[in-house]
């Protein structure tokens, strides 16, 4: 079915709406959809993971509060995952994918964590909105950015270095719904890693995806729908 065309000033005006929107409530929506085929989460025989206590990224949004929102829970989430515990067998799947190229590795990553169970963070942890630190997304499941957050510390940990990383947050027009994701390489050619699928694709092959904010250990951005 052919879209109808939009004047460019309606486009710049749903834009900022959702934006706004957006920027208004943090991720109470993000728990709306399934992960790919997903098996029991991972038993927590756990080894000992240590890494020093983050101080926070610094918010880089004008000022607007869900910056805030999104920095506080990734710093809770950052400072559980130093002073927690990851499975063996993620520890074992790390060795393993050591000197992989990256494609594969980066398709690899993609396939293990999807497969761990989806669960709304409402009948995992009782709360709206939980980001759970890698141990505890193993141990129990997760919603999208539990997954995207997985991802991060899978491949921080072989040495993508932090600035090719960022969990984005994003309004999925196909499906109407909030949605997170980690965008792996620089900003014009980042590929998505997605809890909804297994295929990896540039980001500029969603159109679909309106990202209003990225965040990582360093930083927290928000950004403006081009159209």
């Amino acid at each position: 079915m052919r879209r109808r065309r939009v004047r460019p000033g309606r486009r710049l005006f749903r834009s900022l709406l959702l934006a706004a929107l957006l920027a208004a409530i943090p991720l109470a929506a993000l728990a709306q959809e399934s992960a790919a085929p997903a098996a029991a989460p991972v038993a927590p025989e756990a080894a000992p993971y240590s890494a020093k206590a983050p101080a926070g990224p610094r918010v880089l949004d004008g000022g607007f509060r869900a910056g805030q929102v999104y920095a506080g829970f990734w710093t809770a989430m950052a400072r559980r995952h130093a002073g927690g515990a990851l499975p063996s067998v993620w520890q074992d799947l790390l060795g393993t994918l050591e000197d992989t190229p990256a494609p594969e590795l980066l398709a690899r990553i993609n396939r293990a964590v999807n497969r761990v169970a989806y669960r709304d963070d409402r009948d995992n942890w009782g709360e709206v909105d939980y980001w759970a630190a890698p141990g505890e997304f193993l141990a129990r499941g997760g919603d999208c950015e539990d997954y995207a957050i997985a991802k991060y510390y899978a491949l921080k940990a072989l040495g993508y270095p932090v600035a090719q990383l960022r969990l984005m947050v994003l309004w999925d027009e196909e499906r109407d719904i909030a949605h997170a994701v980690l965008a792996v390489g620089p900003a014009g050619d980042a590929l998505v890693l997605d809890n909804v699928r297994d295929e990896i694709l540039p980001l500029r092959a969603l159109p679909h995806y309106r990202v209003h904010y990225s965040l990582n250990d360093d930083t927290v951005l928000r950004h403006l729908a081009s159209r």
